[in-house]
């Protein structure tokens, strides 16, 4: 696919000038529950600069979900500021419009998130139709074509159902679906999850080589902690609401500060790789293969 330079303006920058494509400020958000408010959110400071790969770990209920909605505009903190890709400035509507052309995801079952009667080359083109009008019909399925070949299926699979694929398959299609946009933020929400070993390692080299080739930011929230060392270069780990870690990947996996933390990477590790060649972290060789 054609690659372009990522535009975060009007964003912001970190201190030494990088552009941040996320930014949570002392945000904190509670929920209703029958006659009481639940803590989802507690006072929350978290940054993703542009082309950053933020895992975002907890266990159920610890508000990785609530931040993914918070990012996706979906829902509004109670307290603090989020800002994405610069467009906090905007008006709800275009806000809205911006981020559903800037920010792609990818979620955990890919054949809930694909047409079961929309071929495959017709999912993907269904967001250039809608956000990309200028254009053309022969330009659209061109960059169909080029976007199914990205990600490693033969391109006559634009003419197949779902049903048709295995799950490996379908998510990754669900992958180019995401990056018909080519957009500046990308959402993993446990994208490997339900996959058996053999194509969850497939799924993730395929990431892995995807942003090597254009370094999109990314909030990849997940439960597994290898693959968090495997494929990110932050880690944040939520608990009750409270950002409990919050740092370089390898340090936090390495060297947790809380019990909290420390227990998640021993359940996690007890049975996996925990070490260098899984941390490296910048090529497809971190997943294993």
């Amino acid at each position: 696919m054609t690659m372009m330079k990522m535009d975060l303006s009007p964003g912001i920058t970190d201190h030494v000038g990088t552009p941040v494509a996320v930014s949570l400020q002392n945000v904190s958000k509670r929920y209703r529950k029958g006659n009481r408010d639940v803590r989802a959110l507690n006072r929350v400071d978290l940054t993703i600069r542009a082309g950053e790969r933020l895992a975002l770990i907890g266990e159920s209920g610890s508000g990785k979900s609530t931040i993914g909605k918070l990012v996706l505009a979906q829902i509004q903190a109670d307290e603090g500021h989020v800002a994405v890709l610069g467009t906090d400035a905007l008006s709800k509507r275009e806000r809205s419009r911006q981020l559903a052309r800037r920010v792609g995801f990818v979620f955990q079952q890919p054949f809930d998130s694909l047409d079961p009667r929309m071929r495959i080359g017709s999912s993907l083109a269904e967001p250039l139709r809608i956000h990309r009008r200028d254009l053309s019909k022969p330009e659209i399925i061109e960059r169909v074509s080029e976007g199914i070949a990205a990600v490693g299926l033969p391109r006559d699979f634009v003419s197949r159902y779902p049903g048709q694929l295995s799950g490996g398959q379908a998510q990754r299609a669900c992958i180019a679906r995401a990056l018909m946009l080519q957009p500046d933020l990308l959402i993993l929400d446990e994208p490997t999850s339900a996959l058996d070993a053999t194509s969850q390692r497939e799924v993730l080299r395929l990431l892995c080589d995807l942003h090597a080739a254009r370094e999109i930011a990314w909030l990849f929230i997940t439960h597994d902690l290898r693959v968090a060392e495997a494929i990110t270069d932050t880690t944040a780990v939520l608990r009750h609401g409270d950002l409990v870690e919050y740092g370089p990947t390898v340090e936090v996996l390495r060297n947790p500060r809380t019990d909290y933390a420390r227990r998640l990477v021993d359940a996690s590790f007890s049975s996996g790789l925990h070490g260098a060649e899984a941390a490296t972290g910048s090529s497809s060789a971190a997943v294993g293969l």
